[in-house]
């Protein structure tokens, strides 16, 4: 949709690691593709949305009547762990391929629970 969303994905280096050894163990496949179908076509939106379920299953993240965990599930987690661990929103943004850092702002960085407690000492620092 803009420029920042077709920009390179930055992974950590544990991430890359594993992706690599997982396509090394797909015959055929080459630097094209890491998760392909059988065919080795891309996997289709519904496919990975499938996985998505399957794996917050296996975790006992879906109990009956609550919403699955989705990929947009993901990009909330990723979102708070960031910010949680101190990460600037503009970096934060960046990370999530938003052009504008207000997008992160306002749909992804409601208040970390562990941050609650510190917000009398942000006052009181700010007010010295």
């Amino acid at each position: 949709k803009t420029k920042a969303s077709t920009q390179p994905v930055p992974m950590i280096d544990a991430l890359i690691t594993e992706l690599r050894a997982h396509r090394s163990r797909i015959p055929g496949v080459g630097d094209a593709l890491v998760f392909p179908t059988a065919s080795g076509e891309p996997q289709w939106r519904r496919n990975v949305l499938r996985a998505i379920y399957a794996a917050g299953d296996a975790a006992k993240l879906n109990p009956p009547g609550v919403k699955k965990v989705s990929c947009h599930d993901l990009r909330h987690s990723c979102a708070g762990l960031l910010l949680a661990a101190g990460v600037p929103a503009p970096r934060a943004a960046a990370v999530l391929r938003h052009a504008n850092t207000r997008t992160l702002l306002t749909v992804y960085a409601g208040l970390v629970e562990s941050q609650r407690a510190g917000l009398r000492s942000d006052l009181e620092q700010a007010f010295k």
